[in-house]
């Protein structure tokens, strides 16, 4: 009866891609301008290795005498995809996280309201240095206030579309 050797050939293909969805990854770690690319690249990688995975256990079940134990070659071969299973995980994970802003815009939020704080402090410290009390310095101060916080909403306005 003849042994089928095409169990290595898939092994080793399966490890090439995941080498390749390694690298993949680490480019996404190094560098978020194409997080989305990089995202999408691992995924078609981790979709090829899941065809390999179902060829790999389609042959298993069409071979009667193989070159390792059935379970052990049913293990490997799950385990190698479970791999760069993983990796889409954690890499979707990313890129949501990205996409969500949630952080970045709370952190925005946060500066702007510094920004008008300090306007608004600012102002009136040097107007109280100088002796001066007068309406229309105020009104300059509160006019500032009010075009910073108009931004910020118009800002909110943008990134809510």
């Amino acid at each position: 009866m003849p042994t089928e050797g095409k169990f290595f050939d898939l092994f080793n293909q399966h490890a090439e891609l995941a080498v390749k969805c390694a690298k993949e990854m680490v480019a996404l770690m190094t560098n978020f301008d194409d997080l989305e690319i990089r995202v999408h690249a691992i995924e078609a990688v981790e979709k090829e290795a899941d065809k390999v995975t179902h060829n790999a256990i389609e042959l298993l079940h069409k071979t009667f005498i193989t070159p390792l134990d059935r379970d052990d070659i049913h293990q490997l071969i799950t385990r190698m995809d479970d791999i760069l299973d993983l990796l889409e995980d954690a890499a979707q994970t990313i890129s949501l996280a990205h996409r969500s802003r949630h952080v970045q815009l709370m952190e925005h939020e946060h500066g702007r309201q510094v920004e008008e704080g300090g306007h608004g402090h600012g102002g009136l410290r040097t107007q109280h240095a100088r002796g001066d009390h007068g309406g229309d310095r105020v009104g300059g101060v509160v006019e500032t206030v009010h075009e910073v916080e108009q931004q910020r909403q118009d800002d909110q306005q943008r990134e809510n579309m």
